[in-house]
């Protein structure tokens, strides 16, 4: 089965649909899926200090499932980069992929966090299959104003 297939654009820091020969290209691997779950917002836990005064947000696809999609990245927008944010960042993300390793689609993912330059992270991620071997990986850099976007 795949996926229309999405595209992440670091110079504008959202996806859009990926097109190819003039039409909408599909995915028939883990890009989308897990853009879609590293960027859609999941709703902020109890405890959670949230942004700019922000409600709890979520995401209206998450209505009726019973596991919800999405990361709590949105948290850190206008967090001032410091190892404790890195370390966030890098909990959200594999909170918000758990999902593949409990459906058996990988064995481990790898998060890494970097600060690059004043107001920058990224995020390194590698999926490994059940015997180790790298399925996927993925660099992602966000950026804003005193912290992640």
């Amino acid at each position: 089965m795949a996926d229309l297939a999405l595209v992440w654009n670091n110079a504008v820091l959202r996806a859009d649909l990926a097109v190819s020969r003039g039409d909408i290209a599909l995915d028939r691997g883990l890009q989308t899926a897990i853009i879609v779950s590293l960027f859609t917002d999941a709703p902020a836990l109890p405890g959670d200090i949230l942004p700019d005064h922000a409600g709890p947000r979520g995401w209206w696809g998450n209505a009726y499932l019973s596991r919800p999609i999405g990361s709590r990245l949105w948290l850190l927008r206008r967090a001032v980069i410091t190892q404790d944010t890195l370390t966030a960042a890098q909990d959200y993300a594999r909170e918000a992929l758990q999902w593949l390793i409990d459906d058996g689609v990988a064995g481990s993912i790898g998060v890494t966090a970097t600060q690059i330059g004043l107001n920058a992270i990224n995020l390194a991620i590698t999926l490994n299959q059940q015997g180790g071997s790298p399925v996927f990986n993925l660099v992602w850099s966000a950026q804003g104003a005193g912290g992640i976007a």
